[in-house]
């Protein structure tokens, strides 16, 4: 079984964690993986907030997260079929990502972490290639939801599962927004369901 992760917001800084996840996963079932490392280059220097002289309460750190997801977002609608995705059995996507996944798995099974794609207008992806994953008998979904992520919403398709968790009140993901959008790989219950999942869909 091969499994294409598609990283979403941050992805950089975060691929030491992605790698993580996934080698834990490969302790409980045997698949080989592959990290996509999409990426956008423009409007760069433009969130870069040089422009803030000051960083009260986090505010720098924050615009520069929220300029990286609108960036991300943006990229992956206008440019969602003319990416080069590699083959797989499972797709699994984080944020951005996820729409990615879901675009190349029709017919396959797919994993999201963090999703933003009911945010996009039914006008645009109910004829689009990329939510058609989510009409096809043959692919199954699984939506992981953290009750304090603010980009990931519930996809009401009868074949997604949408599961929600979330994190002890002494984590930082339990009040701060970003901190959940990131925390799904810290999760052992996000990886113990990750894992019954994989199982049940090999065999």
């Amino acid at each position: 079984m091969k499994i294409v992760f598609l990283p979403g917001v941050g992805f950089n800084e975060d691929i030491c964690k992605y790698e993580k996840f996934l080698s834990l996963l490969k302790k409980n079932i045997d698949f080989e993986f592959e990290i996509v490392n999409w990426k956008h280059d423009y409007l760069m220097d433009a969130h870069e907030n040089h422009h803030i002289q000051y960083d009260d309460f986090g505010f720098k750190k924050t615009k520069s997260w929220f300029s990286e997801v609108v960036l991300d977002f943006q990229h992956v609608l206008l440019n969602v079929s003319d990416m080069d995705i590699p083959e797989a059995d499972v797709y699994m996507g984080h944020s951005a990502g996820s729409i990615l996944a879901l675009a190349n798995a029709k017919n396959k099974h797919c994993i999201l972490y963090g999703s933003p794609v009911k945010l996009i207008d039914p006008k645009i992806y109910e004829n689009g290639s990329f939510i058609n994953a989510c009409n096809c008998s043959g692919t199954k979904v699984l939506n992981f939801i953290h009750k304090n992520d603010i980009i990931a919403y519930p996809i009401e398709k009868e074949n997604v599962e949408n599961y929600y968790f979330k994190s002890p009140f002494y984590k930082c993901s339990s009040f701060n927004p970003i901190s959940a959008h990131r925390s799904y790989w810290s999760s052992s219950e996000v990886q113990n369901k990750t894992i019954d999942k994989l199982i049940e869909w090999r065999y």
